[in-house]
């Protein structure tokens, strides 16, 4: 199992969130953070894409991102989990329509290889 998933400050700034990757329970996994955060939404995702989906999600939020010599964490957005959650759904199901995409055209060419 691989996720992808939407994390949301606990602190008293709710106006950040994290976007990260993790190939075990998001749960536990946003535990691990100082500062406290828990998941808001996560997406199961194909181990082998993992870093395509986050990569793509980070970029889908470039504009919101905290320079990381202003937060202890990485990968830190200055949007809450509610606004930045269709961005990066949108992210996320524009990613595997690519990867769908791309999966059908190698096993097409594989079959015109094999004739």
């Amino acid at each position: 199992m691989s996720f992808i998933y939407l994390s949301e400050s606990t602190t008293e700034n709710k106006d950040i969130c994290k976007v990260g990757k993790t190939t075990r329970d998001p749960e536990k996994r946003a535990k691990e953070y100082a500062g406290g955060w828990k998941v808001y939404k996560s997406w199961r995702v194909p181990e082998i894409s993992l870093s395509i989906y986050e990569t793509r999600a980070h970029k889908s939020l470039k504009s919101y991102l905290v320079p990381s010599k202003e937060i202890s964490y990485r990968e830190i957005f200055s949007i809450n989990a509610k606004e930045a959650l269709p961005i990066v759904e949108k992210s996320i199901e524009e990613t595997e329509r690519e990867i769908v995409k791309q999966q059908a055209s190698n096993e097409l060419r594989q079959a015109e290889i094999n004739r």
